[in-house]
């Protein structure tokens, strides 16, 4: 599959996409399942949403600004979450990003899962 660039990335409007376009269906190396939560505070103080994410939990090591529409902008140190069995386009990873609240491409070699240690 190939992916799809704009030639001028500021001709096209990104939609807004959100946690159900991923598939939160993978685990992490270790067998377990990643899951994480996050508030998301609306106009309101009494209408605060929790969710839970799952896949597979990555943090990003570079900063990347995309040039496709599809492209999801992130930086160092934020953490996506990615369905890891069902990538489809080579190199590159469909992810979303709870920080952004949207989904999109980032390169495979910018994210990487955390690594955690029992102290």
């Amino acid at each position: 599959m190939q992916r799809l660039s704009s030639p001028n990335p500021g001709s096209l409007s990104s939609p807004d996409l959100n946690s159900s376009d991923v598939t939160p269906t993978s685990s992490c190396s270790t067998g377990k399942k990643s899951k994480s939560s996050y508030t998301d505070v609306t106009s309101s103080a009494s209408s605060e949403k929790t969710y839970t994410l799952k896949g597979t939990r990555l943090i990003v090591l570079h900063n990347f600004q995309g040039k496709a529409f599809d492209d999801l902008p992130v930086r160092p140190g934020e953490y996506v979450y990615a369905n890891l069995k069902d990538q489809i386009v080579p190199g590159f990873i469909w992810a979303y990003s709870p920080n952004t609240k949207k989904s999109g491409f980032i390169p495979e070699d910018h994210v990487k899962e955390p690594v955690v240690t029992d102290i």
